[in-house]
């Protein structure tokens, strides 16, 4: 499809030329990610411009470093949970906060100056329990009806209380029963204490993620041969690739955790979550020998290690293992316009240009795709209020959902198809003739209190309306 070429330049020049002559324009970076998004009042009289870009820093992920998503949540739809904290000590006591943290809605917990823990299995570390605020006995199972996710942030101090490191985590209570268990390790040398604070008001946005992975290959004994961390070319960056030769093995295990864990140890936090896939082929002296794939299994807690085992096909001398981390949908920006005061009923073409893939869609009231453009013109209708809804979005994504990672600005151009109205008080077809027909449009239009009748227009039906169309009538068209 051919598509005329459009710069950011060219977009500023287009904008400064239509103002002046009172074409009506969107913003130049409009966020109006929620049907029916941005209202652009107008007149059937003019033609229309709406200038505007997709905006890869609304993207949730993809092929870039893109960390805003999906508009965030509606009042009410985020849930904020009421936390219990507690830090175990080297004495093997406790510590216990309820609703100390300065973040949040003033239900979530804070700890400061705790020791941090120690034994001789894993060492110097944090160590936390959080749950429901009702659950103030710590039993497992119990329901303390508490949903949501929340942030926790940790400081490691000195003894002179100066910051030494900081490390963060997040959980989600999703049964109303949990309890917690985070463990902090890489504890910096010279500390002394740690703060830390939990955020309940941590709605995830992005709809999406893209775990760091961390891969690892082994022989049937248990054998290192190789690990890797962000090899891979698949995926956002942070995904992991393997290749070595192989001497003669006939089984194989893999392991799979997030970026952080480089010793495979289960129940480590490493904060990644979301899916990813893996590819492992098998390569022989005479080619490719065959492969299998693992999939299926997301990062949820951010602590987990996958692992497993494949057969080795005979005469293979070498491997390669990749992984994609980027397989869910990541919803990017989509851009929705909303057209007020053109002729009731009245045809309009819409163009769009643009030197990115994009899609332009005429929606109903409802918010559905109707009829939609990759390029071509083409012919949409107003309601019978004179209202118009347009959406744009990248290319592919036909259910106008924010599915593409196209990022660029672009014009849409909205003109009347056929002959305009020749004034104010032409709001019947044929335009260009002042008749009963357009009397009977007003004054249903007026009755009704609809946009077609507040021809001053102040949202207001009254006597200054019916004096423009009055004047507007027996002016009548010159053309």
């Amino acid at each position: 499809m051919e598509r005329r070429a459009i710069s950011v330049g060219d977009v500023a020049a287009i904008a400064g030329v239509l103002a002046m002559a009172s074409v009506a324009m969107g913003d130049i970076e409009p966020i109006n990610d929620t049907f029916p998004g941005e209202t652009l009042p107008s007149d059937p009289l003019s033609n229309i411009l709406i200038i505007g870009e997709l905006d890869d820093r609304e993207c949730g992920g993809g092929y870039g470093d893109f960390s805003v998503g999906l508009p965030p949540p509606e009042a009410g739809e985020c849930p904020m949970p009421d936390t219990l904290m507690r830090a175990w000590l080297p004495s093997s006591t406790t510590v216990v906060d309820d609703n100390s943290s300065p973040l949040g809605d003033g239900f979530a917990s804070a700890l400061y100056g705790v020791e941090p823990y120690y034994d001789f299995d894993y060492g110097l570390r944090a160590v936390l329990e959080i749950t429901g605020a009702d659950n103030m006995y710590w039993n497992h199972n119990f329901p303390h009806g508490e949903t949501g996710r929340f942030e926790g942030f940790l400081t490691w101090r000195d003894t002179d209380g100066n910051a030494l490191g900081t490390e963060s985590f997040d959980e989600t209570f999703s049964l109303g029963t949990e309890i917690f268990l985070i463990e902090v390790y890489g504890v910096p040398l010279g500390t002394d204490t740690y703060d830390v604070e939990l955020n309940n008001d941590a709605c995830l946005t992005t709809g999406c993620d893209r775990p760091d992975t961390f891969l690892g290959l082994f022989d049937e004994t248990g054998a290192l041969i190789d690990t890797d961390d962000n090899s891979s070319f698949a995926g956002n960056g942070y995904a992991s690739l393997i290749s070595a030769p192989l001497a003669g093995e006939t089984l194989l295990e893999w392991k799979v955790t997030g970026s952080g864990n480089e010793s495979f140890t289960p129940g480590v936090f490493h904060g990644q979550v979301g899916s990813w896939e893996m590819i492992v082929d098998f390569f022989g002296p005479d080619g490719w020998l065959g492969g299998t794939y693992v999939d299926d299994m997301p990062f949820v807690t951010g602590d987990e290690v996958f692992s497993g085992f494949f057969d080795v096909p005979t005469s293979s001398d070498f491997v390669e293992l990749w992984i994609d981390n980027a397989i869910d949908p990541c919803p990017c920006d989509i851009d929705f316009y909303t057209i007020t005061g053109l002729a009731p009923d009245g045809t309009y073409i819409v163009n769009v240009q643009s030197e990115v893939w994009m899609m332009v869609a005429w929606m109903d009231n409802s918010g559905v795709a109707d009829v939609v453009t990759e390029g071509e013109p083409i012919v949409v209708a107003a309601d019978d209020q004179g209202v118009l809804h347009l959406a744009a979005t990248g290319g592919d994504d036909w259910d106008f959902m924010g599915w593409h990672e196209e990022s660029g600005p672009y014009v849409i151009s909205v003109s009347p198809d056929g002959p305009l109205p020749c004034n104010a008080a032409d709001l019947a077809e044929p335009f260009g003739v002042l008749d009963l027909a357009d009397i009977a449009v007003f004054v249903d239009a007026f009755v009704n209190q609809l946009p077609a009748a507040d021809l001053s227009p102040d949202g207001i039906y009254d006597l200054a309306d019916i004096a423009i169309f009055v004047d507007a009538f027996t002016t009548g068209c010159f053309r």
